[in-house]
């Protein structure tokens, strides 16, 4: 069961490609060297971070939330900057 776990995990990162789900790869990686003991532990934790990534994506999605305050463009100079 914890490798259908890891094996799962592995799956979403590669598919949602994040900086975040680094760290998902990485304890999947450290789970697969340790014992059984450890591997549980690590599923357990792994669980946790993706359904809290998970709540956090959907309420992030909601609408009540104004998306426009946390959109930033770089490539937009000021016009007003002094040369």
């Amino acid at each position: 069961m914890l490798k259908v776990v890891q094996l799962s995990i592995i799956i979403l990162c590669c598919y949602n490609v994040t900086a975040t789900h680094l760290v998902l790869v990485m304890l999947c990686v450290v789970a697969c060297l340790m014992g059984s003991r450890v591997q549980t532990t690590i599923a357990h934790v792994c669980s946790l971070v993706i359904a809290v990534l998970l709540l956090l994506t959907m309420i992030y999605q909601i609408d009540y939330i104004e998306q426009a305050s946390y959109v930033s463009n770089c490539s937009v100079s000021n016009v007003n900057s002094v040369s």
